[in-house]
């Protein structure tokens, strides 16, 4: 469902986002989303559809600022191998500061949403282009989606670890983030400035 964008709209999802972060996707019901965000529940079923739109609307966002991230990290690095480490910890920096959006991108934190995943294919494009020009550089025969794929996993499993505050066993996971992505390139060949 397209949505107009507007301050209510904006209000919506600020306040489901606020209530993810303080109370958990229990929290999100229809009636409080459009209570706390100053508006009606037919203003939020006009706007959403319901709870699961206003979910799709998070995701959305969340990817419009995830992809806003990457490319203000990656641009202007001449070094692919260099954009591609920027790149990741572009990431892992959206995850800590946005975990709300980052739970309805990536975990699943509202039951029974299910989400258009070409948002989340397009950015991994914006790595994927990197990886591309980094394979290129080194004229060795790798996949640019299996090697999209690895960087992403590893920076998508560490984010998700420190989210879950499983990584607190691990000092300084920025560091060790970035020396891990920069060991992953290696092992493909790929150098980083």
């Amino acid at each position: 469902m397209s949505r107009k964008r507007d301050a209510v709209s904006d209000a919506v999802i600020q306040t489901a986002c606020r209530l993810l972060t303080t109370e958990g996707a229990e929290a999100l019901t229809t009636r409080r989303i459009a209570a706390e965000a100053g508006t009606s529940t037919m203003a939020l079923y006009t706007r959403f559809g319901g709870k699961e739109g206003v979910a799709a609307a998070v995701y959305a966002e969340g990817f419009v600022k995830l992809e806003r991230a990457l490319a203000r990290a990656m641009k202007g690095i001449d070094d692919p191998g260099t954009a591609i480490v920027r790149g990741a910890m572009a990431y892992r920096r959206f995850g800590l500061r946005n975990a709300a959006y980052y739970g309805v991108m990536f975990q699943r934190t509202v039951s029974g949403f299910e989400p258009d995943r070409q948002a989340a294919l397009r950015s991994l494009d914006l790595l994927g282009l990197q990886v591309r020009r980094a394979i290129d550089a080194t004229g060795a025969p790798l996949d640019t989606t299996a090697v999209t794929l690895a960087i992403w996993s590893l920076c998508h499993g560490a984010t998700s670890l420190e989210l879950d505050r499983e990584m607190a066993v691990i000092s300084d996971p920025e560091n060790r983030l970035e020396d891990a992505v920069r060991a992953l390139l290696r092992g493909f060949g790929i150098s980083t400035s």
